[in-house]
């Protein structure tokens, strides 16, 4: 798969009104790049970086899977530290603007959706946490939300530029 200069532009409807989500194209090749195309691929995952402005979100990176995470065909855990380094090295080098927006993580499906384990690990982790972007990439497509308040707000891809 080759590297492209797509940036994808979502909306969402959330609790506190409309916002835009960009994904800038060095997430996106990230994203794409570690998608279960192979029979015998693992699930991998991460946390998106990026910056909030004002209630909209830009995604500029994601932190992949380490050595030490686990992972099978149909899981991901994150486990090691190294997630956390990623946001505090792009919070330093960006004097505070970018910061933790959301997790990551793939399944081996062409157009993916969130499992009940992945709703119910996302409720528990992200409860009480101000509102974030989750996301479950396929082989052909991504699914995208905002959570925000107890509930998930699908996004709606408005462009692919």
């Amino acid at each position: 798969m080759s590297q492209c200069d797509i940036e994808l532009v979502y909306e969402v409807e959330g609790s506190n009104g409309s916002r835009l989500v960009v994904i800038e194209p060095l997430a996106v090749n990230a994203l794409r790049a570690l998608r279960q195309i192979a029979p015998i691929a693992h699930e991998a995952g991460g946390v998106l970086i990026g910056e909030r402005r004002g209630e909209s979100f830009v995604v500029k990176e994601v932190t992949t899977p380490s050595s030490r995470d686990q992972s099978s065909r149909f899981r991901f855990i994150r486990k090691f530290f190294h997630h956390q380094l990623a946001i505090n090295d792009a919070n330093h080098r960006t004097g505070g603007a970018s910061n933790y927006l959301g997790e990551w993580h793939t399944h081996p499906q062409d157009k993916p959706y969130p499992s009940g384990i992945d709703f119910k690990n996302w409720k528990s982790s992200l409860h009480g946490h101000e509102p974030c972007l989750v996301s479950v990439v396929g082989r052909d497509e991504e699914w995208w939300a905002l959570y925000e308040n107890g509930k998930f707000h699908n996004l709606t891809l408005l462009a692919n530029i």
